[in-house]
C-alpha cells in the first residue's frame, strides 16, 4: 500500500488540487516532483489518500469557518470522482485544533492511528504528503517523509484554497459573476454551496464582522479560560439570575451576549417549556456553550446557540418574549462606538 497523505483545513477544493492529483495518481513515482529532502522510500503507486482535515472542531472564526461535517462531504464528492477514475481509495480523518507547535506532524499522524485503533500506520516507507504550506512540510521532511509540493512550486503559483477564499470574500456576494474566481473553483465546492447555501452565508458574515479577530475573539488578549471561570461563578449567577427572574416571560426566551451559557442553565431549570436561544459572538465561548448542550445542562429545554453580532438585527419583529442582556453594554461600548452603539442597541 503506498499512501498520499494530504493534511489542510480543506475549506473549499480548488481546480488547480484536482488537476494536481489526477496527475499525481496517474503518474509514475519517479516522474513526480519532490521537495529536497528525504529520499523517496516508496515504490509502489499510490492507491489510497487519507486527507487530514485539521482544525475538524473549529467552525466559529474567520481562519476556521465551515464546520467539519460540510468539509467532509465537500472532500467525499472530491474523492468520490479518483475512486471510480482510478480505483483508488481514499479516508476522511478529522485532527482536532492545536496551538501552533514543532510536533503538529507527529501529532497529526499518531491521530490517524488512534482513530484506526492502530490499524493504519502512516511511516515514511508506505506515505507519501502533500502539502504546500512550507513549515508544515519541513516537519514532516525532518520525520523522514517524502513532500509533494503542489502549489508551492508551480509558476505562476496558483491560489492556494485559503487565498482562493479571501479573493472571494473580498469580491463580495457577486463573486459568482466573476470568471477568473470561477475558473479557480473546483466545480464540486460549487456545487456544495449551491446545495448547503447557509454556508456561503456563514462565511461572509464571520468574514466582514468588524468586530471579530481572524480567531474569532473579540480580542487577542482575553483569556477566554480565566474569563469563563469568572463569569460562570455560581454566587455571580444566582445574583444575576434573582435580579431578572421576576421579568421573564415564558417563551423564546433570548441571551444576547450569553458568554459561556451559565446563565440560561438557571432559565432553563425554571422555564423549561420555553425555547431558549443564547447569543455569542466569539467562537471559543461558543464552543462552550455547546459543551454544556452536549453535557445536557439545559435538560429537556429546546437550546439553539447563535453566533451573531447584536449590534444588528437578529430576529424577526414580535418573535421573542424575553430579551436578556446581561454583562454586555460595556462589551458594546468597549468594541464599538461608545454611547451611540449603545443608543441604537438599545432603540
Amino acid at each position: 500500500m503506498t499512501i498520499l497523505l494530504f493534511p489542510g483545513r480543506h475549506l473549499l477544493q480548488t481546480v488547480f488540487q484536482e488537476q494536481y492529483l489526477r496527475a499525481v495518481v496517474q503518474s509514475p513515482l519517479d516522474r513526480l516532483t519532490f521537495l529536497h529532502g528525504p529520499q523517496l522510500q516508496v515504490t509502489e503507486p499510490i492507491d489510497t489518500i487519507v486527507f487530514a482535515v485539521t482544525s475538524a472542531n473549529h467552525q466559529f472564526t474567520r481562519y476556521n469557518p465551515i464546520p467539519f461535517h460540510i468539509r467532509a462531504i465537500g472532500i467525499d464528492r472530491f474523492a468520490s470522482d479518483f475512486a471510480q477514475h482510478f480505483r483508488i481509495g481514499y479516508r476522511i480523518f478529522g485532527i482536532p485544533h492545536y496551538t501552533p507547535s514543532t510536533r503538529f506532524a507527529a501529532i497529526l499522524l499518531k491521530e490517524i492511528t488512534e482513530q484506526t485503533e492502530g490499524n493504519l500506520d502512516l511511516t515514511p516507507t508506505n506515505t507519501i504528503v502533500l502539502t504546500s504550506t512550507a513549515p508544515i512540510a519541513k516537519m514532516f521532511q525532518t520525520l523522514g517523509y517524502a513532500i509533494l509540493p503542489a502549489e508551492a512550486t508551480e509558476s505562476p503559483q496558483p491560489l492556494t484554497p485559503q487565498k482562493l477564499l479571501s479573493a472571494i470574500m473580498t469580491q463580495g456576494e457577486d463573486w459568482r459573476e466573476h470568471p477568473h474566481l470561477r475558473s479557480e473553483l473546483s466545480p464540486v465546492t460549487y456545487a456544495l454551496w449551491r446545495d448547503f447555501p447557509e454556508v456561503t452565508r456563514r462565511i461572509f458574515r464571520l468574514w466582514h464582522d468588524p468586530l471579530l479577530t481572524d480567531e474569532g475573539s473579540l480580542t487577542t488578549s482575553r483569556n477566554y479560560s480565566t474569563y469563563a471561570q469568572a463569569m460562570s461563578n455560581e454566587a455571580i449567577i444566582d445574583l444575576k439570575y434573582r435580579d431578572i427572574a421576576s421579568h421573564i416571560v415564558p417563551g423564546r426566551i433570548v441571551d444576547e451576549g450569553c458568554a459561556d451559557g451559565a446563565l440560561l442553565v438557571r432559565v432553563a431549570n425554571d422555564f423549561p417549556d420555553s425555547d431558549l436561544i443564547g447569543i455569542e459572538i466569539t467562537g471559543e465561548l461558543l464552543s462552550r456553550c455547546l459543551e454544556r448542550h452536549r453535557a445536557g445542562e439545559f435538560g429537556e429545554s429546546f437550546v439553539h446557540f447563535h453566533q451573531r453580532n447584536i449590534t444588528t438585527p437578529i430576529f424577526q419583529p414580535a418573535t421573542i418574549h424575553t430579551t436578556i442582556c446581561n454583562s454586555t453594554l460595556h462589551e458594546l461600548w468597549s468594541y464599538n462606538d461608545g454611547a451611540a452603539t449603545i443608543s441604537n442597541y438599545l432603540h
